[in-house]
C-alpha cells in the first residue's frame, strides 16, 4: 500500500500541472505492480 500511495504522491509531483490520469508508461517499470489508472484510484 505504501508503495503505492508513494507513487501517487510521485506521479502528482511529476505531473505538476497535467493530470493525475496522466502517466508515464516508463513509470510503471519500478513497480511491482502495474496499475491502470482506474485501478490506481479504486484501490
Amino acid at each position: 500500500k505504501n508503495k503505492i500511495r508513494d507513487y501517487f504522491i510521485g506521479s502528482a509531483v511529476k505531473n505538476r500541472g497535467g493530470s493525475l490520469l496522466t502517466y508515464n508508461v516508463v513509470d510503471f517499470r519500478w513497480m511491482e505492480n502495474a496499475y491502470t489508472p482506474h485501478q490506481f484510484l479504486m484501490e
